[in-house]
């Protein structure tokens, strides 16, 4: 099994350079290649995470994954973190459920 050490800034990069592509806004190629060379993200590394990237949002937008994953959530804290929600739970403003849909 390959092991990857992925840096945060080319995750980013490689996120916006497809979004850059996809809605062909020509006016910030020159800020990406500025970005870029600022980061220290080379063109084959960029490009390699880009089709990770794409290879990833192409399997999650497929019918396979349409269905919501029915499974509840399971947090799971140490007992220090447990000792500290006990006080401070009720001064937690609960947030809604964000409902998953289909597109």
């Amino acid at each position: 099994m390959l092991s990857f050490c992925l840096q945060p800034s080319v995750l980013a990069l490689s996120i916006l350079a497809l979004e850059i592509e996809e809605q062909k806004l020509l006016e910030l190629t020159e800020a990406l290649e500025f970005l870029q060379l600022h980061s220290k993200i080379n063109n084959r590394d960029l490009t390699f995470w880009k089709e990770l990237v794409l290879k990833c949002l192409t399997e999650y937008s497929s019918s396979k994954c349409s269905k919501p994953n029915v499974q509840k959530l399971k947090w799971i804290v140490s007992g220090r973190t447990a000792r500290q929600l006990k006080h401070s739970y009720y001064r937690i403003t609960h947030l809604p459920t964000i409902p998953e849909t289909s597109s």
